[in-house]
């Protein structure tokens, strides 16, 4: 069985500020799928994106950040 945290809305937001110091506290998950990809974010326009694999089009994916971002 897949555990289950509650929704952000359900819980107050794990983001905390200190004397203008972003933190943010590290969740645990447990995910059930069919492939895992370690990969690095590449900056896209505004935003950024992850590659997949081709194979992977049409699937529902998830993307878990396990590091904090460098900027």
């Amino acid at each position: 069985m897949l555990s289950r945290h509650p929704t952000p809305q359900a819980r107050e937001s794990t983001h905390l500020y200190f004397n203008s110091v972003y933190t943010t506290t590290v969740d645990r998950h447990e995910l059930e799928g069919h492939e895992v990809i370690d990969g690095e974010v590449t900056a896209t326009g505004n935003g950024a994106h992850v590659l997949v694999p081709k194979r992977w089009r049409g699937a529902d994916v998830k993307i878990v950040r396990t590091t904090e971002s460098n900027e």
